[in-house]
């Protein structure tokens, strides 16, 4: 899919297309594939009428006995649940693969779809493809959510004046072909606001073998054709080609396509010796001649431009002197409908891509972000030493208890990378996003006197200026990384809506985190370094990502909670410990005066409570309450996890301290938070009010709590 103003071809599909004497019909719907087997266990799903609007690409899939490869597995979220259905109807084996053969959305908009429900599946991309999802030219993505207000007001307009926008007659096919697409409005802008951009899990530089089960499944860069990162997926065995958009029909596609380049990608095409050939757009191809046209085309196109070039003419004046007159008739038949499509995607942008690829540089231009110097006055830096300097061949700043925040950048999804050294004392140095305050934001840091243990690094939220590394521990929050030291590693980090994907000296996530605490919010970037050891950063860049850019959803299923584990709470304003400390009672004042909140945990049970809103940190004490009715005076068990200091109190008596602090049961405790402690709770029958009052020290302030028998008891539930 092209940017939907002009990439797209948006004004084509509303006035060139609209020049054809009838309108195209597709009885199989709007985002619907028609399936066929071209091989043995090897579908293709074909989108009838390709060049209706919204277009959409091809797509095949490979079964084995291993599982399921998947080659553009849908522009729409609507046409990737097509291909899961059928899939599912064919087999039981999942889908392990979903390869993007280049970066346009119509091919790839709605395959995050198997994400969803495929556990661990990959999807692969050639870099480039990586580079232009992950920059802004791919933000075009976003325009998509305002197809109702901007582009159909338009078509509607168009309709009312009786003339487009290039002042011609709107009436007979043309008024048919806009009407069709303001009756097709609902559906198009339905699934508009489910697109989403899934960024590649393995990234490919050339051609790349999948062996699934006995096929061997091969992905080929031939060469520059309609991207300079298109695949083409080769099964040898069985010689079945899906090309992608390096092949298109009914006419093709020639947005930044290179002439010669192309012709010879081509020829590599051929040169497989395929029996079947799946093209990016239109029907299945059982032999080599519509490629030997693609061919001879482009490549008199570029023998006519340089021979023009070498007359002296460049420019617009060479563009126009390009002679198509021998081709328009072979890719049209005659077809007026289809000849729209050929001015408009092929001779058209194919005049401006020949005399564009004598420049010698990229057809397309990547928005590539420029390094911001930490001399850069947007940077707020502060701390016991911020200091630029050259450290490593690099212009660095070194930092040590501070911090560097860039000031005016306030984003959603980002992609922030920079150039990190270490030494191999204690210490934490990272990144902070989403940052509201100096007490509020999302951190990511690395631990290098844990290099290669199991919490080298740590994701925490920060709220109110209170970590959760205590809290939050184990996979999706910390990963064994071994770290070179003193010399520069490179970092990645990508968030997108409430997951972030880290990356440290790899192409692949070395950490995933799938539930950022704080949600799906916005905010400012910026480094870090604590008090106990200094870090150098370079480097640093930042990309503001679409707002439809999605890091998938896992479909493996969450861990079940038990169901004693306590999943909602009233949570009071905070106060300070000073009140409880000299009575093992508690006085009606002390809690008739507090204000209270109902709050429920996240997934594992956790409740963290300095999350919790309040109008001001007043102590570092709060209680955690649970109301308990009992059909009879009995005594059920509370296994308790806390941090860092917990009181815990039945119908207003003490029954119970404990101390999780750091280093409180073992020199080399954490004080992570765990369900350690169990306390017995005599309860009366009737009506019974447990408090918790837990303290904060440091590095996370929570109460975790299961009862392992609920028989004869209900808990009361958050109001």
């Amino acid at each position: 899919m092209r940017r939907l103003a002009a990439t797209l071809a948006v004004l084509f599909s509303l006035t060139a297309i609209a020049e054809s004497p009838r309108p195209a019909t597709a009885e199989e719907g709007l985002f619907a594939f028609s399936f066929q087997e071209v091989a043995e266990d090897v579908w293709v799903g074909v989108r009838p009428d390709s060049p209706r609007f919204p277009v959409m690409g091809n797509t095949t899939f490979v079964i084995s006995d291993e599982g399921v490869v998947v080659f553009d597995g849908g522009g729409a979220p609507a046409m990737a649940e097509q291909v899961i259905e059928k899939i599912r109807s064919l087999t039981t084996q999942p889908v392990t693969h979903v390869v993007i053969s280049h970066w346009h959305g119509d091919h790839n908009f709605g395959v995050y779809r198997f994400a969803e429900e495929f556990a661990g599946v990959q999807f692969v991309a050639h870099r480039f493809t990586s580079e232009v999802l992950d920059s802004p030219r791919a933000s075009y993505i976003d325009d998509a959510a305002s197809f109702r207000e901007k582009q159909l007001k338009g078509i509607q307009s168009m309709i009312a004046a009786g003339e487009d926008r290039r002042g011609r007659a709107v009436e007979g096919s043309r008024l048919e072909i806009f009407e069709r697409i303001v009756a097709d409005a609902d559906a198009i802008d339905a699934e508009y606001q489910r697109l989403r951009i899934t960024p590649p899990t393995l990234i490919v530089d050339g051609n790349y073998t999948i062996q699934s089960g006995e096929r061997r499944i091969e992905l080929l860069h031939l060469g520059q054709a309609n991207t300079e990162g298109d695949l083409a997926m080769w099964l040898p065995d069985e010689r079945v080609v899906a090309a992608g958009d390096i092949v298109v029909s009914p006419t093709p596609y020639a947005f930044n396509v290179p002439p010669r380049a192309w012709a010879e990608t081509l020829r590599a095409l051929n040169r497989l010796d395929y029996r079947v050939l799946v093209p990016g757009h239109g029907p299945v191809q059982s032999d080599t001649s519509y490629v030997d046209l693609l061919i001879e085309a482009a490549q008199s196109i570029a023998d006519q431009r340089d021979d023009l070039l070498a007359s002296g003419m460049e420019g617009e004046e060479l563009e126009a002197a390009l002679d198509f007159s021998r081709f328009e008739e072979r890719f049209t038949h005659g077809d007026p409908y289809i000849a729209e499509a050929y001015l408009a995607w092929f001779e058209r942008p194919f005049r401006k891509a020949a005399t564009k690829a004598l420049t010698g540089g990229p057809m397309v231009e990547i928005d590539r972000p420029a390094v911001i110097p930490f001399d850069d006055e947007r940077w707020q830096i502060e701390g016991a030493e911020a200091t630029q300097l050259s450290y490593l061949g690099r212009s660095a700043l070194k930092l040590q208890g501070g911090s560097a925040v860039l000031a005016d950048l306030e984003i959603r999804n980002g992609l922030v990378e920079f150039d990190l050294a270490v030494g191999e004392d204690r210490g934490f140095a990272g990144l902070m996003f989403h940052l509201q305050d100096g007490s509020n934001y999302e951190h990511f840091y690395i631990r290098p006197h844990q290099s290669g243990m199991p919490d080298a690094n740590q994701y925490t939220p920060v709220f109110n200026g209170i970590s959760a590394w205590q809290l939050l521990h184990g996979d999706g929050y910390g990963t064994p990384v071994d770290y070179r030291f003193d010399e520069w590693m490179h970092v990645k980090v990508v968030f997108a809506g409430s997951r972030a994907d880290v990356y440290i000296d790899s192409d692949e996530p070395v950490l995933r985190v799938t539930d950022l605490k704080r949600g799906d919010g916005t905010g400012l970037v910026g480094v870090s370094a604590a008090d106990f050891a200094p870090a150098w950063f370079a480097n640093f860049k930042v990309t503001e990502l679409a707002n439809a850019y999605v890091l998938p959803r896992d479909a493996k299923p969450a861990e079940a909670v038990p169901e004693g584990r306590v999943r909602a709470w009233q949570v009071s304003d905070p106060f300070d410990l000073g009140v409880l400390v000299e009575s093992p009672l508690l006085t009606p004042e002390i809690t008739e005066s507090r204000q209270w909140t109902g709050v429920s945990t996240d997934e594992s049970g956790i409740m963290n409570l300095a999350a919790v809103p309040a109008d001001g940190m007043a102590g570092r004490t709060r209680f955690a309450r649970l109301m308990i009715r009992s059909e009879a005076a009995q005594t059920k068990l509370l296994t308790l996890g806390y941090s860092d200091v917990a009181r815990v109190f039945l119908n207003g008596s003490l029954l119970y301290v404990g101390d999780n602090t750091y280093r409180s049961r073992d020199y080399r405790y954490l004080g992570t938070i765990g369900l350690f402690d169990t306390v017995a709770l005599r309860l009366d029958a009737g009506e019974n009010e447990v408090l918790i009052a837990a303290t904060e020290a440091f590095g996370g302030w929570g109460v975790l709590a299961e009862f392992g028998d609920l028989e004869g008891i209900q808990i009361g539930e958050a109001p």
